[in-house]
């Protein structure tokens, strides 16, 4: 959501791109997304990719995830150019979430489309408390959004996610 408003303010034209891959939150990350997009005025596109009936995503972190979805949305992109923008941002231990992955991974993007694609990450030094901010200073609604991993309706209450939330 925070992504998705900073863009259109700077004047970009913004589409969503929803990406089930099987993981327990689909579901509500997918009406979330649905909401956040109807507020935001922004088309939202869904991709699903289906996997081994053995492998099951729920909470925890996901090896590969933010490189996944960067290339889902190069791959299925509704666009035969723009720029992929990620909402990943600081105070978090995992790779994929640094300014390192996001060096590699904007030159491996642009290299793999011969230019036609980019990245962005407008929220890479923000913590989660200055994102809270953000919207609340916008008066996006906040409610709308959906962050438990386990993919239970009111959040489990338990994994990283929703303690965070709990938190802000």
């Amino acid at each position: 959501m925070c992504c998705a408003h900073m863009m259109k303010q700077d004047g970009y034209l913004v589409r969503g791109i929803f990406v089930d891959y099987g993981q327990s939150a689909a579901y509500y990350e997918k009406k979330a997304a649905a909401d956040v997009s109807e507020q935001l005025n922004i088309p939202l596109h869904d991709v699903r990719i289906s996997g081994p009936e053995s492998i099951k995503f729920g909470s925890g972190e996901i090896r590969g995830r933010n490189l996944f979805l960067a290339a889902t949305a190069i791959t299925f992109a509704p666009v035969d150019n723009g720029l992929v923008v990620l909402g990943i941002h600081a105070g978090t231990p995992y790779f994929d979430c640094s300014t390192v992955f996001l060096d590699e991974l904007r030159r491996l993007i642009e290299n793999m489309s011969d230019g036609s694609f980019s990245l962005s990450a407008p929220l890479i030094n923000l913590e989660k408390s200055e994102i809270y901010d953000y919207l609340k200073s916008k008066r996006l609604c906040f409610e709308s959004t959906y962050s438990c991993e386990a993919g239970k309706s009111n959040g489990c209450g338990v994994c990283l996610s929703c303690r965070d939330r709990k938190a802000l």
